[in-house]
C-alpha cells in the first residue's frame, strides 16, 4: 500500500526493536517520532566521519519513514520548511515497484559535532509533531511552520 496504516506500523515498529544495529545514539529519537500519530520510521541512521589522505569527509545522516497519507498530504505543504533548516541537508521521495512511498530525510549527523546529531533530530521530531497537530485541527494551512 502506498501510505502507511497502523497495523502497518505496529509490524514495523515490533521489528525494529527486535533488530540488532540499531544505532544506539538515535534510538530515542526514533522511539519518540515513531510514537507520533501517522508516522513510523523504517530505516535510519547516525551519520559518520573519517580522514583519509584527501582530508576529513563526513557522510550526513538519515532517516526513511512512511506516512499516512494524511500526513504524506501535510508533509507535501510543509516540506520546504523543514528542508529550510540549516540541520536539514535534504529531502526526497521515494516510490518503490511494490507500490509503497517513502520520505527519505537527510540530517547533519555525529560526524558533524558534539551535539549535532541532537540539534537535528530534535528539529525533525517537532516538525512532525507539528504536522500531527495540524492533522487533528481544522485550521487553514499556511506555507511555513515556525521550527
Amino acid at each position: 500500500m502506498r501510505y502507511l496504516h497502523e497495523a502497518e506500523k505496529a509490524k514495523i515498529t515490533r521489528e525494529l526493536s527486535e533488530a540488532h544495529g540499531l544505532d544506539e545514539e538515535i534510538g530515542l529519537y526514533l522511539n519518540q517520532i515513531n510514537s507520533i500519530d501517522g508516522i513510523c520510521t523504517t530505516k535510519s541512521c547516525t551519520g559518520h566521519c573519517g580522514v583519509d589522505a584527501d582530508g576529513v569527509w563526513r557522510i550526513p545522516g538519515f532517516l526513511n519513514l512512511r506516512l499516512t497519507a494524511d500526513m504524506a498530504r501535510l508533509f507535501e505543504v510543509f516540506a520546504f520548511s523543514l528542508v529550510g533548516e540549516p540541520e536539514v541537508t535534504h529531502l526526497s521521495k521515494e516510490y518503490w515497484p511494490w507500490g509503497e512511498e517513502e520520505i527519505a530525510i537527510g540530517f547533519k549527523g555525529a560526524g558533524h559535532g558534539d551535539d549535532q546529531l541532537e540539534r537535528s533530530m530534535l528539529k525533525i521530531t517537532a516538525f512532525f509533531r507539528q504536522l500531527a497537530c495540524l492533522n487533528t485541527t481544522e485550521q487553514p494551512l499556511q506555507e511555513e511552520l515556525s521550527l
